[in-house]
């Protein structure tokens, strides 16, 4: 995954999986977690990892001054589709059935 320097990945959880993020290159990402109401976040640089279990919601800022570049890693050959917050505009996208 590539995130441009000042944009994010939005909040979303899987249900199923868990989410490993390794960072390549990138001087400052920013993860949140969410989980029974608390937040958690922590800044993550070049080599940092992290893993998510499922049912955790979480998110990237890259705050750094270039893109970030990372491995993602789901614990899945085909990973149910993410799910975003009710308030968040990607949560109004209609996607087809499987």
């Amino acid at each position: 995954m590539i995130i441009p320097a000042g944009h994010e990945g939005p909040s979303h959880l899987h249900t199923d999986v868990e989410e490993v993020f390794f960072i390549l290159r990138g001087e400052r990402i920013r993860i949140m977690v969410e989980h029974k109401g608390e937040r958690y976040d922590t800044i993550l640089g070049n080599r940092d990892l992290i893993s998510v279990p499922a049912g955790v919601y979480r998110s990237l800022v890259n705050e750094g001054r270039e893109e970030a570049l990372m491995i993602v890693i789901v614990g899945s050959l085909k990973p149910e589709t993410p799910t975003y917050p009710p308030d968040h505009p990607l949560s109004k996208v209609k996607r087809p059935k499987r």
